[in-house]
């Protein structure tokens, strides 16, 4: 290849590039007020995801367990599957994690005091633990998903026992704790809206559930237990009364809108 081909070649690549170039800045604006940007780091919006808990460490103490339990309330997938396997086979099949939540101040701010050393290795199989939590509550949710305020020092009683080498929960209060920094990506609200008995006005009704694959279903059966404990008071719209027995899944005219969807 001569010296002046190669010249050429390198022209032809400058120009090109620089074609590109310009063609990008076209996309620039030209007018209007300087807008202030994000600081340094920071992104559009707070990311969306949910947290995800470990299971219990091999070889941990009565105390480091309840504690990690605890800490699993914040992935609710599977219900709660994770969680559960802090419990003995026989609790994880009837502990009742959807009864209530109670949202503290931090899990930083728990108190952990069991009967047996989280270092003691002398216990053998079948050796029991008692282990009391206590914590600053704020709030609570119930069953039905209807928040309020509680606020005071609340405890929780759990009973541990050692087996195949493990401490495993053997006893342990239905429901979850959060703390308040994490409850809203764990949990979230939902207006639901009822008829009233005039059909003629809609009554609101903001209700936190878990943010899982089955939040539907969570949501009517939320409904329908309400307007069974309501029902001379909110009313169903469906087209015929067959639609609207307790026994239905759904009801066609209550509306649901979720925070995240607004």
């Amino acid at each position: 290849m001569t010296v002046r081909l190669r010249r050429t070649l390198r022209a032809v690549a400058l120009g090109a590039v620089a074609a590109l170039l310009l063609a990008g800045c076209t996309g620039l604006p030209t007018t209007g007020d300087a807008q202030r940007g994000l600081p340094l780091g920071a992104s559009p919006e707070d990311p969306d995801f949910l947290p995800l808990a470990s299971g219990p460490a091999d070889g941990a103490g009565p105390a480091a367990i309840v504690e990690g339990f605890m800490e699993a309330a914040i992935t609710p997938a599977d219900n709660w599957d994770t969680a559960r396997t802090f419990l003995t086979p026989d609790l994880a099949a009837t502990w009742r994690p959807g009864t209530g939540v109670s949202i503290d101040v931090s899990a930083s701010t728990r108190s952990f005091d069991s009967d047996v050393d989280d270092d003691d290795d002398t216990a053998a199989d079948g050796d029991r633990a008692g282990v009391r939590v206590t914590f600053d509550q704020i709030a609570s949710v119930d069953a039905t998903g209807a928040y309020s305020e509680a606020i005071g020092a609340s405890n929780s009683a759990f009973v541990v026992v050692k087996s195949d080498g493990q401490w495993r929960i053997s006893e342990a209060p239905d429901g979850v704790v959060l703390d308040e920094s994490r409850f809203s990506r764990v949990y979230d609200d939902y207006a639901l809206q009822y008829y009233d008995a005039t059909w003629e006005r809609l009554v609101p009704d903001v209700r936190w559930f878990p943010r899982r694959a089955t939040v539907a279903t969570t949501i009517a059966q939320s409904l329908i237990g309400e307007l069974r404990a309501r029902g001379s008071t909110l009313r169903c719209r469906a087209p015929s009364p067959q639609a609207c027995s307790w026994r239905a899944t759904r009801c066609p005219s209550t509306r649901i809108r979720s925070r995240r969807s607004r």
